[in-house]
């Protein structure tokens, strides 16, 4: 994976010096609750832990991010009134960090083969006509917004359509950049970080989404 131009940051301690593999793996809290969640190297070294809490009338799903001390770096919660919308706030309850997943209906359209009743078509008995029809399929890509506070910029990065057979690409959507890759289901994934980029905001992005079922 090649390293980005100029480095996407939140936290600059953070960001990846060569392409890092980090494995992520959660553990659901009983029937409703949220998913407590590890993140480390293919070695085993702990990276990051996330604990998952019940919700209150303010917030839905809270997940507390730590290093591997135990310190906490950020909070990610889901928008008690949102759709698959998550957002990420310091501990001084600042928000810095958008993430929001927009579903799309499109049609796919295919051939279809319908055997002739041969009461009404007795003279094709046997034969099938091809009836061209359309099911409504559904896409969903997650928007995240932050700024980078590397150069205090207004950074954008979009995650296509992650429920694929191959890796889902995390881009920068300005420069088109792959600053991470996703591979797995659920809330076992395996992410692969750019050199450059931010490993906390790639691991927030996918908790996300991995509790919103849309990988």
């Amino acid at each position: 994976m090649q390293s980005l131009p100029s480095p996407i940051a939140v936290f600059p301690p953070f960001i990846a010096r060569q392409p890092e593999t980090l494995r992520l793996s959660g553990n659901k809290k009983g029937s409703g609750g949220s998913s407590d969640y590890k993140v480390e190297l293919p070695h085993g070294q702990l990276v990051f832990t996330i604990d998952g809490r019940s919700g209150n009338m303010l917030h839905d799903h809270h997940h507390t991010v730590r290093d591997p001390a135990g310190t906490a770096l950020f909070i990610l919660a889901e928008h008690a009134m949102g759709d698959n919308a998550y957002f990420c706030e310091y501990e001084d309850e600042k928000r810095f960090m958008e993430i929001k997943g927009e579903l799309t209906i499109f049609h796919v359209f295919f051939i279809l083969s319908c055997p002739h009743i041969a009461t009404m078509h007795p003279s094709t008995q046997g034969q099938k006509d091809k009836l061209l029809t359309a099911l409504p399929a559904r896409k969903s890509d997650t928007h995240i917004s932050f700024t980078n506070n590397i150069d205090e910029s207004k950074t954008e990065l979009v995650v296509s359509d992650a429920r694929g057979s191959g890796p889902a690409d995390m881009r920068d959507a300005r420069s088109g950049a792959v600053v991470a890759q996703i591979v797995g289901s659920g809330r076992d994934q395996t992410i692969t970080v750019a050199p450059g980029m931010d490993m906390t905001v790639a691991v927030a992005v996918v908790v996300a989404m991995a509790e919103a079922k849309v990988i």
